[in-house]
């Protein structure tokens, strides 16, 4: 998404009634014991007894919202993750390794010698994957989760910006619509938590609005008019089914290039946006009468407060740029300083999943929560870098020999001509 200077600005009800505030207030029982001012049961009552079924299970979000839900509510019924095997481990060793994860040590201290087993209690590992029709799952094991499940949340995608658009389109596209289909025939389901992301928007421009994609909105032409080519998801979802079929057409790098070439030819900036759009297209297209909430965070990064400040896992989207500061590997970027970095922190997000299913479940629509910071809380370049700089001059990095790796201020430069004299 961009305004004019590529300011980024995201207009929603998340940042401010699911954002840090009014969710967090729930979950620490600061609303109606059953109930909050508005009707609507609080978290802790409605995941009370519930089933869940989530996808993504091994990732960086989906685990920060396992933790939370069995700290918040400890009498879950239970919590089904779908997790795919691996050339070396089952589903059920990837769980026993997941629970070995820090981001459950509140859990280890609140239960000490019977951790293990109320984890055991409350999750099961489902092996199965989304890139699957029926989930890739046993027919006993659907029909068993199809008569428990309560609430549905799928976290799982290929977040590659450059994916190949035929590996993109079954996982992002057509995966979000394989779960929709389990969902729909989950006969105790009360609503499918859909984890999208906020630059579904593309290159829209201005204030974005909560609002649903229909079927082949295209933002190229919300843009530029009739000049611009119209979008047939289905077509799309051909196409990718034929560099499928032809693997070797053109190699990698050629699916590659067509997901990256078709995205923009539309109006979205990479491949990984552009299928996330199609997936939500095609989830309003079919949910049906199942209420779905769709949950579009901007750039997910580490915990303002849960499980503990500053906790993340592996290098995100940011990192890998504040690294190579810190070890003096780079002085600058180009960027207008006063641009908005719309950065979200991970448990700000779990808490807006959680914070969506007692409002939405039941609900016969589909509604849109977009998580952000821009206009509550707007970081820009200028301001990211100011405390960048000050936090490795107070803090810095270590070289092979343990000694300080001593840094300039991190510089926001205007063009690439400036960024090559920086760093030649």
């Amino acid at each position: 998404m961009k305004e004019t200077d590529n300011n980024t600005l995201l207009r929603g009800r998340a940042t401010s009634v699911c954002g840090m505030h009014a969710v967090p207030d729930l979950l620490r029982g600061d609303a109606a014991p059953n109930a909050s001012s508005d009707g609507v049961p609080d978290i802790s009552s409605f995941l009370k007894g519930k089933t869940l079924l989530i996808s993504g299970a091994t990732g960086f979000l989906a685990k920060v919202l396992v933790e939370k839900i069995l700290h918040e509510q400890p009498e879950v019924q239970r919590v089904y993750l779908l997790i795919q095997p691996t050339t070396s481990n089952t589903a059920e060793e990837r769980l026993e390794q997941l629970m070995e994860a820090a981001v459950f040590n509140r859990l280890r201290d609140t239960h000490g010698d019977s951790y293990r087993a109320f984890m055991q209690s409350k999750l099961s590992a489902v092996s199965g994957t989304i890139a699957k029709d029926g989930l890739g799952l046993l027919s006993d094991v659907a029909q068993a989760l199809q008569n428990e499940v309560d609430v549905v949340v799928h976290s799982a995608a290929t977040t590659t910006f450059d994916e190949s658009f035929d590996v993109a389109v079954n996982v992002n596209t057509l995966g979000a619509t394989r779960v929709l289909s389990f969902a729909q025939q989950c006969r105790r389901c009360q609503l499918m938590v859909h984890v999208s992301t906020a630059y579904v928007n593309g290159l829209r421009i201005g204030p974005i609005s909560e609002r649903p994609f229909k079927l082949g909105d295209c933002i190229a032409q919300e843009l530029r008019g009739d000049a611009a080519p119209s979008l047939d998801v289905n077509k799309m979802i051909r196409l990718a089914a034929t560099l499928k079929d032809n693997p070797k057409a053109g190699g990698d790098d050629e699916a590659k290039m067509i997901g990256l070439r078709q995205a923009k030819k539309h109006g979205w900036q990479d491949t990984y946006v552009f299928t996330k759009a199609m997936g939500e297209m095609l989830v309003g297209e079919q949910r049906g009468s199942l209420p779905v909430a769709v949950v579009r965070p901007s750039i997910v990064e580490s915990a303002l407060r849960e499980p503990v400040p500053g906790w993340i896992e592996g290098i995100r989207m940011v990192d890998p740029f504040l690294i190579a500061y810190g070890r003096g590997q780079m002085q600058g970027f180009v960027a207008n300083k006063h641009t908005v970095c719309d950065v979200i922190p991970v448990d700000t997000v779990v808490n807006t999943i959680l914070g969506v299913m007692p409002a939405q479940a039941g609900k016969d629509d589909m509604k849109i929560f977009q998580v952000g910071t821009s206009t509550t809380s707007p970081l820009t370049f200028g301001r990211m870098c100011d405390i960048t700089s000050e936090t490795f001059a107070r803090a810095p990095m270590l070289d092979r020999n343990k000694a300080p790796i001593e840094v300039d201020p991190l510089l926001v430069l205007p063009n690439q001509l400036a960024f090559v004299w920086e760093h030649w």
